[in-house]
């Protein structure tokens, strides 16, 4: 069976090369009933050098060998027992094999020859004649029809590989010609055009299917498919069915040749975009979802290096993108943090789930920021995780809200209390005061110095608690300042002479000469009891304490330095926040009620400290003018 070439070649042209590879063999299955034809015929085209010649002495046995070996060509006698040369070309033919069949008889007739070529066969040769050019002939004559029929498979393997292409493609294939007149499709573009059948399609011009607001583009890329070979992904609006709806359709177009290599036409591959034009703004408006958002987003790789960061993590971490791209994920993580992070990763390539936790960042500017971290896993088109995405929200001023709400209502119920407590602790500590009193008076004179010493201490821890005492109510009352002149040197002094200071703790003073100052002197020594106080009890193995009173060009300090344990940097900033305080039994009230008093006396206090070297606190009120005295007598 003949199969003639078309012209719907593959996309780009299809140049079928006829020549056959001389050096490779010709297989050749040769019938006939005279065993000396087949003996003389098998080595005279052996010797030819590109036929190997097998022999079959009936047709039967040639149909058996053809079931296992595989031949380029038959050359069959005519005339032969049982089946003759035409029945064997005829029971070929109609199972559909197209192999090569020459006619080689001593008997030629013009009616065989009709008949044989009209059955399919590819030549007949006569055997009478001359040895040399029969033989010739004969060679000649298989050569040509293998070479024919071998590109004739060719030609329709690529047709059939085209036919597949097309039958099998989700995307509209069309072949039209120079003139964008369309010669075929495959069903996809049925489909995708709105048509039912080939001859709604056909015929038609490919810009009836381009809006018209591409048209003109449309043609100037045809003529740049001309001229270059093929244009790639271009996008245009394309049309629809009757009612020529319009979609988006991604096209490119490679030229068509003959075999001389002129330019006959051009085939397009359309590809509706629809989706993924809905993906891609779905994609844009996350993207600037996420890139606008508040929170912090940032992506990692799996060692940590920061690929992708938002304008929320610019603001949050006050690194800008640039930056960030450049920088490992541990830089904004603080140290006593560091572990988690690894610990994070660990899990994240182990395919561990991860919840939504809170943790600590840090800021350029040096901020330690609380946030609520929520992770999502990135993976690969093979299903790994290649990636990890890091939603941050910081929290720091919603935790502060918090904080102090808490520590609001805390001090409500200290306020609410502070009366009662009072009273209910001051009446036991005046009995337990007087009974010292009475003893110390009863044993005036008393040599044991132990029992002297107690009385003493529990003085001391009877004024200690009465201080407490105070300082919650003062806390809770907040009391207005009764400011009259005052020296502060006779203050400190005055403090001193109300406190107990062990005999391991060496006092030292340097009263300077400083003004008298508009203070309250009661509130004002007040604060000195309690700096005092602290500072004899961060001495308990002993140490120094030295008190300074001096004048400044605009005010006057007094400094309180002890040799005590010093105070950790990272409770420095809270030391004067209310209900926080460094001892085991401490209320926390002392320095946040000496802070107010001070302030509330228009002055200052401040603290340094090292661990391991002691604490200085610092108390400064500036000097009023004359001017200033005169407004309050």
């Amino acid at each position: 069976m003949r199969r003639a070439a078309v012209s719907v070649p593959e996309l780009s042209s299809i140049k079928v090369d006829l020549a056959l590879d001389r050096a490779k063999t010709i297989r050749v299955l040769h019938v006939d009933d005279e065993p000396c034809i087949l003996k003389t015929t098998k080595p005279i085209l052996e010797m030819q050098g590109q036929f190997h010649v097998d022999t079959a002495s009936s047709v039967e046995e040639a149909l058996e060998k053809m079931k296992t070996e595989e031949y380029d060509a038959v050359i069959s006698d005519y005339r032969m027992p049982g089946k003759d040369g035409l029945q064997f070309l005829r029971k070929l033919r109609g199972e559909g094999n197209t192999i090569p069949f020459i006619i080689f008889t001593g008997k030629g007739r013009e009616e065989v020859a009709v008949e044989a070529l009209n059955l399919g066969a590819d030549g007949y040769f006569n055997k009478k004649g001359d040895p040399e050019t029969v033989y010739c002939e004969l060679e000649h004559g298989i050569t040509l029809a293998v070479e024919r029929a071998r590109a004739e498979l060719g030609i329709w393997q690529r047709e059939e590989r085209l036919r597949a292409i097309l039958a099998s493609s989700p995307d509209a294939i069309t072949i039209s010609d120079l003139n964008g007149n369309i010669i075929d499709c495959n069903e996809a573009a049925l489909r995708q055009a709105g048509l039912s059948s080939k001859e709604e399609f056909v015929g038609r011009s490919s810009f009836d299917f381009v809006a018209k607001k591409d048209r003109g583009r449309a043609l100037e890329n045809m003529k740049k498919a001309y001229n270059h070979g093929a244009i790639n992904s271009v996008e245009y609006t394309m049309l629809r069915g009757v009612r020529k709806e319009e979609y988006p359709c991604e096209l490119s177009v490679g030229v068509l040749k003959d075999s001389s290599g002129n330019i006959t036409g051009f085939v397009g591959i359309l590809r509706d975009i629809t989706e993924r034009k809905k993906t891609e703004a779905n994609l844009r408006r996350l993207a600037n979802i996420v890139n606008d958002s508040n929170d912090a987003v940032l992506v990692l790789d799996l060692d940590g290096r920061i690929t992708a960061w938002n304008k929320g993590a610019e603001k949050t971490f006050g690194y800008d993108e640039d930056e960030a791209l450049e920088m490992n994920f541990v830089k904004i993580v603080p140290d006593d943090r560091k572990q988690e992070i690894s610990d994070l990763f660990e899990k994240v390539k182990e395919n561990v789930a991860v919840e939504s936790f809170e943790t600590k960042r840090l800021a350029k500017d040096g901020r330690f920021l609380d946030v609520w971290v929520t992770l999502t896993k990135v993976y690969d088109d093979e299903g790994n995780v290649n990636a990890l995405a890091t939603t941050e929200r910081d929290i720091t001023e919603r935790k502060r809200l918090q904080e102090k709400m808490i520590f609001s209502e805390k001090l409500a119920v200290i306020g609410q209390l502070a009366s009662t407590v009072a009273h209910e602790i001051r009446n036991p500590m005046g009995v337990i005061r007087n009974s010292a009193y009475f003893l110390k008076m009863r044993l005036k004179g008393n040599s044991d110095e132990k029992v002297m010493r107690h009385l003493r201490i529990i003085e001391n821890k009877v004024d200690s608690t009465n201080l407490i005492v105070s300082d919650l109510l003062d806390f809770a009352r907040k009391k207005a300042p009764e400011l009259q002149q005052t020296d502060l040197n006779v203050i400190v002094k005055g403090a001193l002479g109300n406190l107990y200071i062990p005999e391991n703790i060496e006092l030292n003073t340097k009263l300077g000469e400083i003004p008298r100052m508009l203070l309250d002197p009661e509130q004002i020594q007040r604060v000195f009891l309690n700096v005092v106080q602290n500072a004899v009890e961060a001495m308990p193995e002993g140490g120094n304490l030295m008190i300074e009173t001096s004048k400044t060009d605009d005010s006057v300090e007094i400094s309180f330095k002890d040799s005590g344990v010093g105070i950790l940097q990272e409770n420095m900033p809270k030391l004067f926040t209310p209900l926080f305080s460094t001892k085991a039994k401490g209320l926390g009230l002392g320095l946040t009620v000496c802070k107010q008093i001070v302030e509330s006396n228009c002055g200052s206090i401040m603290a340094k400290s090292k661990v391991g070297q002691g604490t200085t606190f610092t108390v400064k009120f500036p000097i009023q003018t004359g001017d200033a005295l005169k407004g309050v007598f």
